[in-house]
């Protein structure tokens, strides 16, 4: 099956309203990058975080996406069988596992691009819309180890793994074989390190394929990507753009970050409440604000470094405690 005619395309992004950013800077990047292509973007959040989504980021990328993308919010705590996804993995990892319940969306075509995030575009996907799909072939994705390399994945012998972070799938043969519930199930027995990606790499073996290897590049561009993956650290984070090797690839991310929203004073926000584009953990907040901290003090602007610090010192004793903050050695690093 060729889908090069195929100009409607589903995009399946699973995501809370820490990610309301990327998310817009990810959708704006693919609408740019692809004027000959209309995206229906399907977005599954946790229920409390639709509000914001529907405000922050559907109203604004229909403005800026001027009718070439179309918005389908869900919520994914209702989907059936996330109950029993939640029962034996905590909040977070039952989070990342959204994006197995493919049976549960609207979707328009019998394609459904994937993608986390924490990626942009940087190129046409017309390399991914021109792949064969076999009749054995579920899905297309990065290759972390190719076929012919076996692998144990929870005592599973599985011919080569792939990353779980840019998947195309065949919905048709994905609805044929069962794939989701095989997939839950195979979370709920094996209860692994990488939820639903060591699940599907189980339940997929031998069905998948590579994607080009241009497709997607980790962090830093190549003259030939599709998508760039911003693993690890993210390039929102304010002491990312610091590192020299980190620039240009930061500077990639905030292009399509500033067509979403041109105020960069809006990017980060150090209050937990349902407006803010990006919500840092307790970690990320306390490394945040001791690197602001420290910014401005070398810059002697004291009054701010007094304020960031002090937040900082907020932040880590309610993460903490007073009495952890105070005698334990490993919260100086933090």
């Amino acid at each position: 099956m060729n889908i090069a005619g195929s100009r409607c395309v589903d995009v399946l992004l699973t995501i809370d309203k820490n990610f309301i950013l990327p998310s817009g800077a990810l959708i704006v990047s693919l609408v740019h990058n692809n004027p000959d292509v209309h995206f229906v973007f399907h977005v599954c959040l946790p229920h409390d975080d639709l509000k914001a989504a529907e405000v922050k980021l559907v109203r604004r990328a229909s403005e800026l996406c001027k009718g070439a993308a179309s918005f389908r919010l869900y919520d994914f705590e209702a989907f059936k069988r996330f109950n029993e996804i939640c029962a034996v993995l905590n909040k977070r990892m039952a989070t990342q596992c959204a994006r197995v319940f493919l049976s549960e969306l609207d979707l328009q075509s019998e394609i459904l691009l994937y993608i986390d995030a924490d990626e942009v575009c940087v190129g046409a996907i017309d390399s991914l819309l021109c792949v064969e799909f076999s009749e054995k072939t579920v899905l297309y994705a990065s290759a972390a180890t190719h076929m012919g390399n076996e692998l144990d994945v929870c005592g599973c012998k599985i011919n080569g793994y792939f990353f779980s972070s840019m998947l195309l799938i065949n919905l048709k043969l994905w609805l044929e074989l069962g794939i989701e519930d095989k997939t839950i199930d195979a979370i709920k027995k094996y209860k692994p390190k990488f939820p639903d990606q060591d699940a599907l790499n189980i339940v997929l073996n031998n069905l998948w394929q590579a994607v080009p290897d241009n497709c997607q590049a980790l962090w830093h561009k190549a003259e030939d990507s599709v998508f760039v993956h911003f693993i690890g650290e993210k390039p929102w984070n304010p002491w990312t753009y610091n590192k020299r090797e980190n620039q240009q690839s930061v500077a990639v991310y905030r292009q399509y970050a500033k067509m979403f929203e041109p105020d960069v004073c809006t990017w980060l926000s150090f209050k937990q409440d349902k407006d803010s584009y990006i919500n840092f953990n307790f970690y990320a907040t306390r490394k945040a604000t001791k690197w602001l901290a420290k910014k401005f003090k070398n810059q002697h602007k004291y009054k701010a470094f007094i304020s960031f610090y002090l937040l900082h010192i907020y932040k880590k004793v309610k993460a903490k405690g007073i009495i952890n903050t105070i005698l334990l050695k490993s919260n100086t690093r933090s």
